[in-house]
């Protein structure tokens, strides 16, 4: 490695192959994106197809032969018929509560816990902290 004066007499490494640290990181980056270029793939095809086929078959009339399905029409009668549905309402209206309910009773019982478990060391800690009479 040679070095290089300044006029201010400050000496400063001269630059050496100043291109080269460029080609090495595009290397990298393209390497990198070799080895994770077949994880993504997979994971596209795991997750992200069957949802969009899902979706796909939700808006269409799918219709069951002995050879397979058929898919006509791309429409959104399927979820007119499913908002329309007392059943539908029921169960979600019970999802809801149950959701709320479920939580709420969570939280109650966490802090009860917590309660018990750590309440003499935080009334402590906290006691302890306080700079007292002034």
């Amino acid at each position: 490695m040679t070095t290089g004066t300044t006029t201010t007499g400050v000496v400063r490494p001269a630059p050496s192959q100043p291109g080269r640290q460029d080609v090495f990181r595009r290397q990298l980056a393209r390497l990198g994106w070799g080895f994770t270029a077949p994880a993504l793939i997979v994971i596209g095809a795991v997750t992200i197809f069957p949802i969009l086929f899902s979706v796909i078959m939700s808006l269409s009339n799918v219709n069951v032969t002995g050879s397979g399905f058929k898919l006509s029409g791309v429409t959104g009668s399927n979820y007119s018929i499913l908002i329309h549905s007392d059943q539908w309402r029921y169960a979600l209206t019970f999802t809801v509560v149950y959701t709320i309910i479920t939580v709420a009773v969570e939280v109650v019982l966490g802090h009860l816990e917590d309660d018990t478990v750590c309440g003499d060391h935080r009334a402590r800690r906290a006691r302890d902290a306080s700079p007292g009479p002034l």
